[in-house]
C-alpha cells in the first residue's frame, strides 16, 4: 500500500470536493437502508443461511483489494482555495496522482472505478433477490405455520373425540390382555415348574428303575449261586444216601456178622453149658462114688464085724481088695470117660472157635483194602457231610438275607411304585388343570383377538373415514384440498407481493449497497473507501 498526497488550489478541485461531498451523503443512506434490510434479515437467519450456501457457489468476489481514502480540506491563501489532503490507499501497483495531471494513470483509475461500480450493481442486484427471496420464504413459513396449528387444532379434536369414544373399550381391551399376559406368564411358569417337577420324578423314577434292575440282577446272580448251591446240597445227598446204602449194607453185613458171633456165641454158651452140667453131672458121680465108697465102707465094716464074730474066714481082707480094685477101676473109667467127654468138647469148641475166626479173619483179609478204603471214604464224606452242613447252613442264612433283602426291597419297590403312581397322577392331574387353564386362556386369548379384530375393524372403517374410500374423500383428503388451496391462495397472494417486490428490488438498486449506486444513477460513487474531510472554514468533518 503506498499513501500520496494530492493538493487541488483551483475552481475544479473545490467542486470536485462537493461532489465528493454530495457522495459521501449518498453513501451514508445506503448504508442506513442496508442496516435496516440487515435488521429484517435476523429473524429468519436459518433459512438465510441455507440460501446463501446455495447462493455462494454462484457469488463473485472481485479480485480488487478495498482502497480507503482521507481526504482533509483546509483553507489557504487565497481563501477562496481549498486545499485539501487526500490520502488513497490503493492495492499493489497504485499509482500517486499528481495535481492536474492528465496522465494515464487516472483513466485506468477511470476505468476500474467504472468497473468496480458495475460489479457493486450486479452485487446490489444478486443482494436484493436474496433479500426478497428470503422475504418470500419469511412469508410462506408464517402462513404455512398458520394453516399447521388450524390443521392441529382440528386434527386433536376430531382424534381427541375418537379416543374419547373408545378409550374404555381401549383400556378394557389393554387390561383384559395385561390380565391375559400374566395370567399366560403364571401358567408358563407353572407348566415349567410342573415340567421340572415330572422331569425329576422321572429321574428319580429311571434311578429307582435302574436300581430295581441291578438288584434283579444281584437277585439273578443270587438265584444262580443259590441254584449252584442247591445242585451241589443235591449232589452231596445223593452221595452221602449212597453212602447211607453202603452203610446200610456194612450194618448188614456187621449184624449177620454179629448175628454170626451171637450164635457162635450161643454156641459156645450151650457148650459151656454142656460142660457145666457135665462137670455137675461128674461132681454128682463123684459125690455118689463117695456116697457110695462111705456105705461100701459101712458095709465091709459091718462084714469085717460079721466075720470076726461068725466066721474064722477073715473076708475083709478080701472085700476090701475087690472093693478098692471095683472102686479104681470105676473112678477109672468114670475119669476116662470124662476126659474124653472133655477133650472131645474142648477140641470142638477150638475147633468151632478156629472156625470163625478163621472165616471172620478171611472175611477181613478179603475185605481189609475196602473196608479201609470205604472207612476213609465214609470218614472224607463225614468231613464232606460235615463242611457241606455248614455250607448249607451259611448258604440258608445267606438265603434268609437275601430273602429278607428282596422283600424290603420288593417294599421299597412297592413303596416307590406307589409314589411314583401318586406322582404320576398328582403330575396328570396338573398337566389336566394346567390344559384345561390353557383352553380357557386360549378362549380368553380368542375372545381377545375377536375383540381385537373387532376394534381392527372399527379403526378401519374410521381410518376410511378419515382417508377416504376410492370414490368418496375422507378428512384426509379434505385437509389435503385445504392445504392446497391455502397454498394456491398463498401462491397468488405471494405473486402479487412480489411484482411489489420486484419493483421495491430496483429502488434497493439504488440504496441498498454499500456505497454503491443502481444503474440509473450514473453519477454516483462505485466504490468503498473511507474519507476525512479537514475544512479550515469549520466545515463538517466526518468518516463513514
Amino acid at each position: 500500500v503506498i499513501p500520496f498526497q494530492t493538493t487541488i488550489m483551483d475552481d475544479r478541485g473545490d467542486r470536485r470536493g462537493y461532489r465528493d461531498t454530495d457522495r459521501d451523503r449518498d453513501d451514508s443512506r445506503r448504508q442506513d437502508d442496508y442496516r435496516r434490510d440487515q435488521s429484517g434479515i435476523s429473524a429468519s437467519s436459518q433459512q438465510v443461511t441455507n440460501i446463501k450456501d446455495e447462493y455462494d457457489s454462484s457469488y463473485y468476489r472481485s479480485a480488487i483489494g478495498p482502497r480507503s481514502s482521507s481526504v482533509s480540506a483546509k483553507k489557504t491563501i487565497p481563501a477562496s482555495s481549498i486545499v485539501m489532503e487526500r490520502f488513497y490507499a490503493y492495492g499493489a501497483g497504485g499509482i500517486p496522482l499528481k495535481p492536474g495531471s492528465k496522465s494515464a494513470a487516472v483513466v485506468a483509475i477511470k476505468e476500474n472505478r467504472e468497473r468496480e461500480k458495475r460489479e457493486l450493481g450486479q452485487l446490489n442486484d444478486r443482494f436484493a433477490s436474496y433479500i426478497e427471496r428470503v422475504r418470500y420464504l419469511e412469508a410462506q413459513n408464517k402462513k404455512l405455520q398458520l394453516e399447521l396449528d388450524h390443521l392441529r387444532g382440528k386434527w386433536g379434536q376430531q382424534t381427541s373425540k375418537v379416543k374419547e369414544m373408545y378409550e374404555v373399550e381401549i383400556q378394557e381391551a389393554r387390561r383384559i390382555i395385561d390380565e391375559t399376559a400374566k395370567d399366560r406368564a403364571t401358567a408358563e411358569l407353572r407348566a415349567k415348574r410342573a415340567e421340572e417337577d415330572t422331569k425329576n420324578y422321572r429321574d428319580k423314577y429311571e434311578t429307582l428303575l435302574a436300581g430295581r434292575d441291578s438288584d434283579r440282577q444281584k437277585i439273578d446272580v443270587l438265584q444262580k449261586q443259590l441254584a449252584d448251591n442247591e445242585a451241589d446240597l443235591n449232589l452231596f445227598r445223593r452221595r452221602l444216601a449212597d453212602l447211607e446204602d453202603e452203610s446200610k449194607r456194612y450194618r448188614l453185613e456187621s449184624q449177620k456178622l454179629i448175628s454170626d458171633i451171637q450164635r457162635i456165641t450161643q454156641e459156645l454158651d450151650q457148650e459151656t453149658i454142656s460142660r457145666v452140667q457135665l462137670e455137675n453131672e461128674k461132681q454128682s458121680l463123684e459125690e455118689e462114688i463117695n456116697f457110695l465108697k462111705q456105705i461100701h465102707v459101712q458095709e465091709i465094716e459091718e462084714l469085717k464085724q460079721i466075720n470076726l464074730t461068725g466066721t474064722a474066714l477073715d473076708p475083709s481082707n478080701f472085700f476090701k481088695h475087690e472093693l478098692s480094685n471095683a472102686i479104681r477101676d470105676i473112678r477109672e473109667e468114670y475119669e476116662q470117660l470124662n476126659n474124653q467127654q472133655r477133650t472131645e468138647l474142648e477140641s470142638w469148641y477150638r475147633i468151632k472157635v478156629t472156625q470163625a475166626v478163621q472165616e471172620v479173619q478171611a472175611r477181613r483179609a478179603i475185605e481189609a483194602p475196602e473196608n479201609i478204603r470205604e472207612r476213609e471214604e465214609v470218614k472224607k464224606l463225614r468231613t464232606l457231610v460235615t463242611d457241606s452242613r455248614k455250607d448249607i447252613g451259611i448258604v440258608k442264612q445267606r438265603n434268609a438275607e437275601l430273602e429278607n433283602r428282596i422283600q424290603e426291597l420288593e417294599e421299597l419297590v412297592q413303596i416307590e411304585r406307589r409314589d411314583a403312581v401318586q406322582t404320576a397322577s398328582e403330575r396328570d392331574r396338573e398337566i389336566q388343570e394346567l390344559r384345561a387353564r390353557l383352553e380357557d386362556l386360549g378362549k380368553d386369548y380368542d375372545e381377545l383377538i375377536t375383540t381385537k379384530s373387532s376394534l381392527d375393524a372399527e379403526i378401519a372403517i374410521y381410518r376410511k373415514l378419515l382417508e377416504g374410500e376410492e370414490n368418496r374423500e375422507g378428512l384426509k383428503q379434505v385437509v389435503e384440498n385445504v392445504e392446497e388451496r391455502a397454498r394456491a391462495d398463498f401462491a397468488a397472494s405471494g405473486g402479487i407481493s412480489g411484482g411489489g417486490g420486484g419493483g421495491g428490488g430496483g429502488s434497493g438498486g439504488g440504496g441498498g449497497g454499500i456505497g454503491g449506486g443502481s444503474s440509473g444513477n450514473i453519477g454516483g460513487s462505485s466504490y468503498s473507501y473511507s474519507r476525512s474531510y479537514r475544512t479550515t472554514s469549520g466545515g463538517q468533518a466526518g468518516a463513514f
